[in-house]
């Protein structure tokens, strides 16, 4: 690992294990004449699994030290499921006269100290390391400079590894490249990440991907052999040098995608619908799609190549966001651009989607006419769920000083007007969609 930006990681084993249904006993029948001698201790009169919790709720010195209050407490440290390690830990107290160290050589040398852990070669590392290595099975690692092959190589020695998380890392090389066809990984999560590209060449095992928050050029992360992949979640607030993209340059080898889930935080809408043919080979699978805080004024047609792509849909979730307050919007922020779409099939019918749900519904045209689109459009749809959308503290007190936000996006709130939204929903319709609206 290269640099000396690491700061924390932690990691998590499967080593604590209870048999036979029953809470195994930490405490052997020669230990019981100590722990008389303990008197007012009504610490450790505790249960063991409750002393495991305790311990796990401190700072990793801290629990180790607790080791030194007896022979019983002396096993309970290695017992602990879950370690975080963070180098405020390990940082000397202030001492009295200035010393010439700097924030790199504290850092370097602690650094090296988990590359030695995670890093180093099955011959020169020790039965300790070993032994944490076999037992490792989630493992996050943040504020990080990565050489080329650090990643590959953590999920080729962590054979038992299944969550990774890089948060906040950087890499030396502009596109990060994760190549191990053996690793047993699950679920990788990148948020906030300083590398242009992450390159899964092969993960075969993978289930899961989260890219949040990337800082570089689109598209964040691309797929090679990852074909159990079947849950993608991107969530990004797009900047001005970040243009959109088309889903098929990241994910044309995932074919066994079940679950999509797009956030865009209010912000520029960073992907470009496509036809059909071209989303169908990667679509043909999906179940589940979720469109979550597309910026209200944005127009909403395009939304339905997801549907033209995804014959086999069944769920179908859309959240409008309406926050004033421009939460998420910062200064390097890219342009709200209206986004068109008028590729979409004159005939086209989709006869698989069963629920659509709408979160940030209001009562104007445009909410309306979408519905009543999808509705055309999915011949066989069953359930209709119309939510409001729960304002945000800043959004509340905008509203209290006279912002018209709260005229110009009203949810139907009395029965009434629920009553006239369902009517124009249905109005010219033979459909049997069950419409709930709150």
């Amino acid at each position: 690992m290269g640099g000396s930006r690491f700061t924390s990681w932690s990691w998590s084993s499967s080593s604590q294990q209870k048999k036979g249904g029953k809470e195994s006993s930490l405490t052997p029948p020669e230990q019981e004449e100590e722990l008389e001698t303990v008197g007012d201790d009504r610490i450790s009169a505790l249960p063991d699994d409750i002393l495991l919790q305790i311990l796990e709720r401190l700072d990793l010195p801290m629990a180790i030290r607790t080791s030194t209050l007896s022979r019983r407490w002396l096993q309970l440290p290695r017992l602990l499921s879950h370690l975080i390690i963070d180098i405020t830990h390990f940082m000397p107290a202030p001492p009295r006269r200035a010393v010439n160290f700097n924030v790199d050589q504290i850092m370097a040398a602690y650094t090296a100290a988990v590359n030695n852990l995670l890093l180093s070669s099955p011959s020169s590392s020790n039965s300790n390391t070993r032994r944490i290595i076999k037992w490792l099975t989630n493992l996050a690692l943040r504020n990080l400079a990565f050489q080329e092959s650090d990643v590959s190589h953590i999920l080729n020695t962590c054979h038992n590894l299944k969550f990774l998380a890089l948060c906040s890392c950087v890499s030396d090389f502009v596109v990060l490249k994760i190549d191990a066809p053996h690793s047993e990984l699950l679920t990788l999560e990148i948020v906030t990440c300083g590398f242009d590209r992450a390159d899964l060449i092969h993960l075969p095992n993978l289930r899961r991907v989260v890219c949040w928050d990337w800082c570089l050029p689109n598209p964040p992360i691309r797929f090679g052999n990852v074909t159990r992949l079947h849950n993608m979640s991107l969530s990004c607030s797009a900047t001005y040098d970040q243009m959109p993209f088309r889903l098929t340059e990241l994910i044309s080898s995932a074919t066994n995608l079940t679950i999509l889930y797009l956030d865009f935080q209010d912000q520029m809408i960073w992907i470009e619908p496509q036809g059909p043919k071209l989303l169908y080979p990667v679509f043909s699978n999906v179940r589940d799609v979720y469109l979550c805080n597309i910026f209200y004024e944005c127009d909403l047609n395009w939304t339905v190549f997801v549907l033209e792509a995804a014959a086999r849909l069944s769920n179908f979730y859309l959240k409008l966001c309406q926050h004033p307050c421009e939460r998420n919007r910062c200064e390097d922020s890219a342009e709200k651009v209206n986004l068109l779409w008028d590729q979409m099939s004159s005939d086209f019918k989709h006869r698989h989607l069963n629920l659509l749900e709408i979160t940030g519904f209001a009562m104007d045209d445009k909410m309306i006419n979408y519905t009543r689109l999808i509705m055309e459009r999915a011949v066989n749809l069953k359930r209709i769920r119309l939510l409001d959308q729960v304002p945000c503290d800043k959004g509340n007190a905008m509203n209290g000083m006279g912002s018209t936000s709260s005229n110009k996006w009203r949810f139907p709130v009395d029965q009434g007007e629920k009553s006239l939204i369902k009517q124009k929903l249905i109005d010219g319709f033979s459909s049997s969609a069950e419409i709930t609206i709150g």
